[in-house]
């Protein structure tokens, strides 16, 4: 795992040697000029590092061993965690959390102190089998003007994983007074005005027609015409009346593969091809199409195209994972 994760500075700058040795031919002057672009903050500063000089090579390998070992040797936490504490360059710890698919992955990196203060690098990886991925970083500390005091990355978990957060300042840091929380929260806001997840009793999953077919989505119960709202910012892809649904609506978000499918409405109030924000009313709660027996409730369903079809939508929803 070590050998296969090292993104040392050894293996960036072979990067770089690498593509000035290039054997010659068609495209080899394109491959000459192209860039080598880091993929976060934390290795542009290593290679900022790596061709200041020899003087400042041990320090440095110190320093990419602190990164790795923070990797490969992090601490589980339960989330929501939170650490108060002084950080400066001897400082390199991770994090290990699991978030399962409907989770947004929330980091905070806030700086306490007014001391003077140099960079604090927070990443975010996702584990691959045993293999962390990078995923996100908080941004750089820019060149010129006041340091921002909060900095965040803030990701939508797609599919259930492991992740980890490393938390390293840089060489230079002094010490510095920070708090790092991370947490999860719901992707969608709640689609039925004044109503929760108590409102839910027809969970996912559930068997529908003597065991022929599973329940794909949840049903929230409320008073007929309460307002049903956008769960997001979406496209409405499709209104229709179906006999199985009924009154149903379709969202679609302009970026990324939800779909959200809305069913059982008393009245529909947009149009396809409109776009609507997140709380915006759609329609309102009914009993239509196959729900006619039933009491008033809205059918919501979450699907991830590519990606198997139907989720679960409690996590997608709830502020606080039963």
């Amino acid at each position: 795992m070590r050998t296969a994760f090292r993104g040392s500075l050894a293996s960036i700058c072979g990067l770089l040697l690498a593509a000035f040795a290039a054997p010659a031919g068609p495209f080899s002057t394109l491959s000459i000029l192209r860039p080598y672009v880091p993929e976060s903050p934390h290795k542009a500063y290593g290679v900022m590092l790596a061709g200041l000089g020899s003087d400042r090579t041990a320090p440095l390998h110190d320093w990419v061993n602190k990164a790795d070992r923070a990797i490969l040797q992090p601490s589980r936490v339960a989330l929501p965690f939170e650490f108060s504490e002084d950080l400066d360059a001897a400082e390199t710890t991770g994090y290990l959390f699991s978030a399962e698919s409907g989770r947004r992955v929330q980091v905070e990196m806030l700086r306490e102190s007014d001391a003077e203060h140099t960079e604090v690098f927070v990443d975010l990886f996702r584990l691959d089998g045993n293999l962390p991925r990078y995923v996100s970083s908080t941004p750089a500390t820019p060149p010129i003007g006041p340091a921002p005091s909060s900095r965040q990355i803030s990701l939508n978990v797609m599919d259930d994983g492991d992740y980890i957060v490393r938390v390293q300042p840089s060489l230079e840091a002094q010490a510095g007074r920070y708090r790092l929380a991370i947490r999860l929260e719901p992707q969608l806001r709640f689609p039925v005005t004044g109503h929760g997840t108590r409102s839910i009793q027809s969970g996912f999953g559930a068997s529908r027609d003597g065991g022929a077919r599973e329940h794909h989505g949840v049903d929230i119960f409320a008073p007929r015409g309460t307002p049903v709202t956008a769960a997001l910012d979406a496209r409405v892809s499709r209104v229709d009346t179906t006999s199985l649904g009924g009154k149903v609506v379709w969202l679609q978000p302009l970026f990324g593969s939800t779909r959200l499918y809305y069913a059982h409405l008393d009245s529909q109030s947009v149009e396809p091809g409109q776009y609507v924000f997140a709380g915006e009313t759609i329609g309102t709660v009914g009993n239509t199409g196959n729900a006619r027996t039933t009491p008033p409730h809205l059918h919501f369903g979450v699907y991830i195209r590519n990606r198997g079809g139907p989720r679960d939508p409690y996590p997608f929803l709830a502020q606080n994972r039963r």
